[in-house]
């Protein structure tokens, strides 16, 4: 607690002095507070940030595992393809049988359908996939600008609380037009209940 001497040094009167003395406190304390909620609305923000840092790089890298595995599918499909292909062409020479006729045509139509449904099915899989890898990505900005916005709330909140604190403070020991023998009595009742406030 400040000590009236200091305040009277100031050029205060004594009656005051000792109302700022009790009220110095308050005020520090108030104001402490305020500057600590501020900051801690500052560090939540540096903290969404960083998750959000964090959440987009996995999601990046998830994208860039999702792309190779998609390429390493098609390329296992196609070569699974033509090595069947292949078998059996020469196994249908090996027979004297050509690709001329109407059921091997068929068959071999078939195979080539298949592997193409095949690869339309890795492909959609991979869009599946960064949609709902472009949906967490949408998912955590919208995380951070809420952050963002929470936290300006939580200053501009503390900042409101301690200025109206500090008025009221002001308020309370504010002079006025009054004789002066009632401000020293305001005063001195005043001083008394923030003695007691610091007592609590």
């Amino acid at each position: 607690m400040c000590h009236p001497a200091v305040f009277t040094a100031m050029g205060a009167s004594t009656a005051t002095a000792t109302t700022l003395a009790a009220v110095a406190p308050t005020i520090v304390g108030v104001a402490g507070s305020t500057l600590m909620s501020v900051q801690s609305a500052r560090a939540s923000v540096k903290y969404a940030e960083e998750q959000n840092r964090l959440e987009q790089q996995a999601i990046s890298e998830q994208a860039n595992q999702q792309r190779i595995e998609k390429l390493q599918l098609e390329n296992n499909r196609t070569e699974e393809y033509l090595d069947r292909l292949a078998a059996n062409r020469a196994a249908l020479a090996g027979l004297g049988i050509t690709e001329q006729g109407g059921s091997l045509r068929a068959l071999l139509d078939s195979n080539r359908e298949t592997y193409k449904k095949d690869l339309r099915t890795i492909s959609l899989n991979y869009s599946l996939g960064l949609s709902n890898l472009a949906t967490a990505r949408a998912t955590s900005n919208l995380g951070l600008q809420a952050a963002k916005s929470s936290a300006k709330a939580d200053q501009a909140t503390a900042i409101f609380s301690g200025i109206t604190a500090l008025s009221t403070v002001a308020d309370e020991f504010r002079v006025g037009d009054s004789p002066t023998n009632k401000t020293t009595v305001k005063t001195k009742n005043l001083s008394d209940q923030f003695k007691n406030r610091q007592k609590i």
